[in-house]
């Protein structure tokens, strides 16, 4: 479980993340308990060169693999990153399955899904987009769609009302009405601190605003 929340205006965008490290089934066969305990991972990526932030859910050895193949992919834009993300996509599939099946048991070799989003300064519109992919486990290929204003996962919107996430406290807000839920059904997977990215033309901020212990 990963809180990955997004605000899209026209100048400026906002990601929030946990930093939690939530450990997919069958971790336990490779890390004791102990050594899983109170780590941290790393749930948004940049590419500052174009004014785009990647974040996301489940697989994040996929988005790692995203990331590193769009850092040396030389994309030249937040528009021609999303055009070649098919294949980007296609290919991070193919390698973390890959590293599964040469380190895990078999019956470990499974995709998790992964929940995909990329958020930066568009120059073809002018301003500030950011866009989805959704693979299910059962799925064979990635569905697309765009984020318009803001997108709250997990979808608290969709059980409680929320004010729309547009400043850090209002980030914060949002990310506790998460937490409460996700204690409530899925202890344990996500908490750790709460990451905000600012995302404006040719700048990107990065702060912790709050501890979600």
């Amino acid at each position: 479980m990963t809180i990955a929340n997004i605000l899209v205006e026209r100048d400026r965008a906002l990601v929030g993340v946990d930093t939690l490290s939530a450990f997919m089934s069958g971790a336990d066969a490779v890390m004791s308990e102990d050594e899983r305990r109170d780590r941290h991972a790393c749930k948004v990526s940049f590419l500052p060169e174009i004014s785009c932030a990647l974040t996301g859910r489940g697989d994040h050895m996929l988005i790692g693999y995203v990331h590193f193949q769009l850092m040396v992919g030389a994309v030249r834009s937040f528009d021609h990153a999303v055009q070649v993300m098919p294949e980007v996509l296609e290919f991070a599939f193919r390698q973390s399955m890959s590293f599964r099946a040469m380190n895990l048991d078999d019956d470990l070799v499974t995709f998790p899904g992964a929940d995909v989003m990329l958020v930066g300064w568009s120059p073809s519109v002018m301003r500030f987009e950011a866009v989805r992919w959704i693979r299910r486990e059962e799925n064979e290929d990635f569905s697309y769609a765009r984020i318009n204003g803001a997108l709250l996962t997990p979808e608290i919107d969709q059980i409680e009302p929320v004010e729309t996430p547009n400043t850090p406290a209002r980030m914060e807000a949002v990310a506790r009405q998460q937490m409460k839920w996700v204690n409530e059904n899925y202890p344990g997977t996500c908490g750790g601190r709460l990451l905000l990215a600012e995302l404006r033309r040719g700048e990107i901020d990065v702060r912790t605003i709050a501890s979600l212990a």
